[in-house]
């Protein structure tokens, strides 16, 4: 995807990590992206599923759970208390965290690996949907919509979560 150095524009040799500007030397690190994501449960033992709304956006009318990408530097409970209150209107109490997963994440052609930390949490507000999703619905382990979930870790973190 990106052929020129950022520094100085000359080329890349991309022939093995970090690729190197041939004309200044500089090392181009491609990282994992860091992300949040929030696995939210009530005292039934059910989790919180959110319908993505976004047309453009990848898995649009799937089920996914509530959070995102880190801004850089962005601590990761400040970037997913961000997020869940951008996307569903409520503060979060966070629990534990679930654990770290890496995934691909294709969006506009351009596909890059994600790496994912699940927290397990309650919520101290009332949900609400919003522009990123159109419908919020508590599930128990039996209900989970497991062929209609947004990305393959969501399967991976709620198949986690109820083992645990």
């Amino acid at each position: 995807m990106f052929k020129f150095c950022p520094k100085c524009g000359g080329f890349l040799n991309k022939s093995k990590e970090p690729w190197l500007c041939l004309k200044c030397g500089f090392k181009f690190f491609q990282n994992s992206k860091p992300t949040v994501g929030a696995i939210i449960q009530n005292s039934l033992g059910r989790v919180l599923l959110a319908k993505r709304a976004v047309r453009n956006a990848p898995a649009f009318g799937k089920w996914d759970i509530p959070g995102g990408f880190l801004g850089n530097g962005e601590d990761p409970i400040a970037g997913l208390k961000r997020e869940t209150k951008e996307e569903i209107g409520a503060e979060i109490q966070i629990q534990k965290i679930l654990g770290i997963y890496v995934d691909k994440y294709t969006f506009e052609g351009e596909t890059n690996y994600t790496f994912n930390v699940v927290y397990v949490c309650v919520l101290l507000a009332e949900p609400k949907t919003s522009e990123e999703f159109s419908e919020l619905v508590w599930f128990s382990r039996n209900d989970i919509p497991w062929d209609d979930l947004a990305f393959e870790n969501i399967k991976l973190f709620l198949h986690d979560y109820f083992s645990k």
